[in-house]
């Protein structure tokens, strides 16, 4: 099977988020937060910078273990790198033939910050999140899609209600279940 076909989904999911998160219909995020600004400045100046405390790492903010600011190139990167894991456990289990570990991402916000995780079987939370279990105890909304664009604009909306998002999925396909932020 052509590799090509997944890399170019993918590429087209960034963009879409990319898209979506600017438009004037689903404002979620400003177009640069001061920190990137602050970034680039530094950039400008000297020409090399490495921030050795960002993302800020959590470990008193369960499920999530990073924090990104709030703008629209982190949810950006955020999303491509959910779907370039994707991308690597179907090129494992089709292609190489490993089984992989099974995981799925959880995001949400506030008004400063992007929320991630990465939940693992071996969490105590794992089963609390799991998109693909039935479970109808304080879920908000699912969706199953192909179409980026509205799994993008899903994921948007909901981040915007303060929900907490987790997300599975294969590389052409995502399963994504919002929760109500409550704990």
């Amino acid at each position: 099977m052509n590799i090509i076909k997944p890399i170019k989904c993918v590429c087209a999911s960034a963009l879409i988020v990319l898209g979506n998160s600017c438009s004037p219909k689903t404002v979620f995020l400003p177009a640069e937060s001061t920190y990137n600004k602050e970034v680039r400045n530094i950039l400008y100046a000297t020409h090399s910078f490495r921030d050795t405390n960002y993302p800020i790492k959590l470990t008193d903010k369960q499920p999530f273990q990073k924090a990104y600011y709030r703008d629209a190139k982190e949810l950006n990167s955020l999303m491509g790198i959910i779907n370039s894991a994707f991308l690597e456990e179907y090129v494992r289990t089709k292609k190489i033939g490993e089984n992989v570990e099974q995981k799925y991402f959880v995001l949400s916000c506030d008004e400063k910050y992007i929320y991630f995780g990465v939940l693992k079987e071996d969490n105590i939370l794992y089963a609390k999140y799991n998109p693909v279990v039935e479970n109808k105890e304080n879920v908000s909304s699912v969706l199953k899609t192909r179409n980026y664009g509205a799994y993008s604009s899903w994921v948007i909306q909901e981040m915007n209600k303060g929900q907490v998002v987790a997300i599975a999925g294969t590389y052409n396909k995502h399963i994504a279940k919002s929760f109500g932020n409550r704990e």
